[in-house]
């Protein structure tokens, strides 16, 4: 039989509403109707916002500015870093944590100094410095806001370094980028966006939360803890999410 018409009836369960970045111009009043014609014709046809046809994907997140990749905020290999770990060493001692993630985290950042090898690393030369480079670059950048005005994330900080340090590299990528964004908060651009970019933003965490929300209940009726396992499934199901681009790479997903 053939369809010719198909009516969907949506409930909404919760009604969420948020304050955006930015501040409205003194002439708002003598826009709002012409503002409210855009987005509303905006919501038939995204040209209205001058907005890419693919603006849930990750292409065209980033083309409005409202997504950005993790290697530009990570840094890149002709970025200046100097050694971490003595860095890493004084903000532990300063901080008080215990010997254990103390000397946890410094071998991280060390391994990370020397280019050492580790599970998943390139081989020793050009490619590895090239995969190493972004993530030393990170773990600089969150050094930095730590000494500047986000010291109450150090403990954290370090303790998931310590956890990382014995692991591959794909867990080292993972929790550096992780805490990168906790004390800098630059993987998501939030400068200079238009409204309907605001908007997007706001969709695209929520979609995260969704997708990490859905995760951990696989993870936890199939009791399975393992990373690659994470890998695995945002590698499988298109979230348009960045978690996507790193899943991606982690061969070890092919596992499952």
């Amino acid at each position: 039989a053939d369809c010719t018409e198909v009516r969907i009836t949506l409930h909404c369960e919760v009604d969420v509403q948020v304050t955006l970045p930015g501040e409205l111009p003194s002439s708002w009043e003598s826009m709002a109707e012409a503002a409210f014609d855009h987005l509303w014709m905006g919501l038939g046809d995204d040209a209205n916002l001058r907005l890419d046809t693919s603006h849930l994907s990750l292409s065209g997140q980033r083309q409005q500015g409202a997504w950005s990749p993790a290697s530009p905020a990570g840094g890149t290999a002709s970025e200046g870093v100097g050694r971490l770990g003595p860095r890493v060493a004084a903000l532990a001692l300063r901080c008080r944590v215990s010997d254990a993630v103390q000397k946890g985290a410094v071998r991280l950042v060390e391994k990370l100094d020397s280019s050492s090898d580790t599970a998943g690393a390139p081989p020793v030369g050009q490619a590895r410095e090239a995969r190493y480079s972004p993530i030393r670059a990170a773990v600089r950048r969150t050094l930095d806001g730590l000494d500047s005005d986000q010291v109450q994330h150090a403990e954290v900080v370090l303790q998931h370094y310590a956890d990382c340090s014995e692991d591959c590299l794909y867990r080292w990528e993972r929790e550096i980028h992780n805490m990168h964004d906790l004390v800098t908060g630059k993987t998501l651009g939030v400068d200079a966006l238009n409204a309907e970019d605001a908007v997007l933003r706001i969709l695209y965490l929520w979609r995260r939360q969704l997708a990490e929300a859905l995760l951990h209940r696989v993870k936890g009726k199939l009791q399975n803890n393992d990373m690659h396992f994470e890998s695995f499934f945002y590698a499988s199901i298109n979230f348009g999410l960045a978690e996507q681009l790193d899943a991606r790479r982690d061969p070890n997903r092919l596992n499952y």
